[in-house]
């Protein structure tokens, strides 16, 4: 790579990117703090449905139901998650 041409044409593609870059740090960073509040989210409803079970072992109020599709919808969106960290 001695031609200075290349070097140039090297050089304004790595400057081209940069914003592209920070675009996609940006995303990274947004979906991490996502992922995050989902962990956080899921632990408060487990330990809801754990309380709810002593106070409400029947589920009259319904507040079961609810809670354990909020569970279940939490989880499929963190196996989506933990599914694209596999991707390339």
């Amino acid at each position: 790579m001695s031609d200075p041409r290349e070097k140039r044409e090297l050089q304004l593609a790595s400057e081209a990117s940069q914003p592209s870059r920070s675009l996609v740090d940006g995303y990274v960073a947004e979906l991490a703090a996502r992922r995050l509040q989902l962990q956080d989210d899921l632990a408060l409803y487990r330990s809801k449905l754990v309380d709810l079970n002593q106070l409400d072992p029947l589920d009259f109020t319904g507040l079961g139901k609810l809670y354990r599709a909020h569970v279940s919808h939490i989880e499929v969106l963190l196996d989506e998650f933990d599914g694209a960290d596999a991707l390339p």
